[in-house]
C-alpha cells in the first residue's frame, strides 16, 4: 500500500508545471517612439507601432523595437513596476510601469552610464490577436 501511494505521489508531482516560466505570458502590444542619440545629426521621435512584449515570471521578451529585440532578465517587480537588463549587457535596461503601461527600453552609451545612445517611449496595452 505503501508503494502505490508512493507512485500516486510521483505521477501528481510529475504531471505538475515545471516552473512558474512554464506558465502563459502576459503579451501585450506597444506604440510609441524610437531616439538616436549618436547619429549625427540625432534621430528623433520615429514612430514606432507594433513592439510585441511578452512577461514571463523572470523574463521580458521584446520584438518589433528596434536596437532592443531580445529576452531580458527580470531585476526588479513590485506593484507598479517590472525592470529589466540584458544578461550579459547591462547597458540594455528597460522597465513597465504595470498600472499606466508605460514601457522604456535604454541602450546606455559604454562611456557613460547615464547618457542614453538609443531609447525607446511606448505606451502598451494587453495584445490582441487581429484574426
Amino acid at each position: 500500500m505503501k508503494h502505490l501511494s508512493l507512485l500516486f505521489l510521483l505521477a501528481t508531482l510529475a504531471s505538475a508545471p515545471a516552473s512558474a516560466q512554464t506558465q502563459d505570458p502576459i503579451r501585450l502590444q506597444c506604440d510609441g517612439k524610437y531616439y538616436n542619440f549618436v547619429a549625427k545629426p540625432p534621430i528623433l521621435d520615429v514612430e514606432l507601432k507594433g513592439i510585441y512584449v511578452e512577461i514571463y515570471s523572470k523574463d521580458v521578451k521584446v520584438v518589433g523595437a528596434p536596437a532592443f529585440d531580445a529576452t531580458y532578465l527580470i531585476t526588479k517587480r513590485d506593484e507598479v513596476f517590472i525592470g529589466f537588463q540584458l544578461p550579459g549587457n547591462k547597458r540594455y535596461s528597460g522597465s513597465i510601469n504595470r498600472l499606466s503601461g508605460q514601457l522604456s527600453l535604454n541602450a546606455l552609451s559604454e562611456r557613460s552610464n547615464t547618457q542614453a545612445n538609443h531609447a525607446i517611449t511606448a505606451i502598451c496595452r494587453r495584445a490582441q490577436p487581429l484574426f
